[in-house]
């Protein structure tokens, strides 16, 4: 049988329409997107604030990022405390796209503040990012410390495995379900006090489905999660300047928590470390001073962690905190677990954002691990913003800080908001 070059040309070009359509095809069950989520700081560089919008017509709160828990509650309009009437609640009856679940939850919260209420589902928007029919606590009863903040609630970007609330998919989880994130990660770049406007309205941002390479230098350093719960990473040696802190076999761990604020160390790890400072002192009721000099002072060295063989440092120069000065001593950011009450027993280390806002952190859900990487310390122009998906209210605390996000073929969303991390 004879073909014609006609009717080669026909079939080439079947060919290419069918693999024009499964690229298609491919292309629409991966969805390229990237959430980037800008936060506001403060000056003492204890909590970072971004928000969130439940329900339909959208409700603003603000939460904190918290890859320490696994839960997202808010106050709602059921709560009528006096710590509920000062934050923004949740009214359901003012969603079209609210459910009702009713299954009670509770929890109590590592600095001894405790939240409860009911379950219900609703659509949120976080980052630029729509989840469809997310579980949520509406809080009925609030003790948290956030709330003296003015932060309404917590997101947590823990695991599953890790909620309190029973069988509830996290957001993070909803996010890669619901094929809303390109990858399932999460990367976080915050900017210190010193290093932001008078306004404090660059203060970083998560990043949910992506990393930026300008935020960065290469390379990323992953080293696996040791907890089917937490973000618990090993820790291979510790310095003080050239002094090597001994680890215990349990002090060799470490959770990485976005949600607290400083760090912690068993008792004993606490004590070798302050001693290594001339001049530090000790109180049983405030905890470690050191001397405020140290915040200009580059004689002791700087704190290093090595984890994956490489080293990543936190300037002692961070650790004082200037605003708590007295007689020229000032409160110290590293603390023990014995000053926690209920969790002197603690073995191990809490990471929180004193060591998270030097280093650029991704955390990946899919192979359990944590990256880590040099971070550039002042973004190049500032936060890129997508204004259309910005929470109105809130436009103004980073108007002015625009740049292009750098990470090529991927559609951006950005919501405006607020983020807090719990002050142990």
């Amino acid at each position: 049988m004879k073909i014609s070059f006609l009717d080669k040309l026909d079939q080439e070009l079947e060919k290419l329409k069918r693999l024009h359509e499964k690229h298609n095809q491919k292309q629409g069950q991966k969805r390229a997107l990237v959430g980037v989520a800008p936060l506001r700081g403060n000056s003492l560089d204890t909590q970072w604030v971004a928000a969130m919008e439940i329900g339909s017509p959208p409700q603003e709160f603000s939460v904190v990022f918290d890859t320490g828990s696994s839960d997202l509650w808010i106050p709602s309009t059921s709560c009528q405390t006096l710590t509920c009437m000062t934050l923004r609640r949740f009214n359901p009856s003012r969603s079209s796209t609210y459910h009702q679940d009713g299954r009670p939850w509770s929890i109590n919260y590592a600095d001894d503040s405790k939240v409860s209420g009911v379950l219900a589902k609703d659509n949120i928007k976080v980052a630029g990012i729509m989840i469809n029919d997310q579980t949520f606590g509406m809080a009925s009863v609030n003790s948290g410390s956030t709330a003296a903040t003015g932060v309404d609630g917590i997101m947590g970007l823990g695991f599953n495995s890790n909620s309190e609330m029973g069988n509830v998919n996290t957001p993070i989880t909803n996010m890669i379900l619901q094929n809303q994130i390109d990858q399932p990660i999460v990367s976080v770049w915050l900017n210190k006090a010193v290093d932001q406007d008078a306004g404090l309205s660059n203060g970083g941002q998560f990043i949910f489905g992506g990393v930026d390479p300008s935020l960065y230098i290469e390379p990323i350093t992953y080293i696996p999660v040791t907890s089917t719960k937490e973000w618990q990473i090993n820790i291979d040696q510790l310095f003080i300047g050239r002094k090597e802190l001994s680890l215990s076999s349990t002090a060799s761990s470490a959770i990485v928590d976005t949600g607290s604020s400083y760090i912690l160390f068993p008792d004993y790890l606490a004590t070798a470390f302050h001693r290594a400072i001339p001049n530090s002192q000790y109180d049983n009721k405030l905890g470690w001073w050191v001397p405020c000099s140290l915040a200009n002072s580059r004689s002791v060295g700087d704190l290093t962690f090595v984890l994956g063989g490489k080293k990543f440092s936190v300037p002692l120069s961070d650790i004082v905190i200037l605003k708590s000065a007295f007689n020229n001593y000032c409160l110290s950011a590293i603390d023990s677990w014995q000053e926690l009450a209920g969790h002197g027993g603690q073995s191990g280390i809490l990471l929180g954002d004193l060591f998270i806002k030097n280093q650029y952190v991704v955390y990946d859900y899919e192979r359990e691990q944590i990256g880590f990487a040099e971070k550039v310390d002042v973004a190049p122009g500032g936060i890129g913003l997508n204004a259309q998906n910005t929470a109105g209210s809130v436009l103004d605390a980073v108007r002015g800080t625009s740049r292009n996000f750098q990470v090529p073929t991927i559609v951006l969303g950005a919501v405006l908001s607020f983020l807090f991390g719990h002050v142990f």
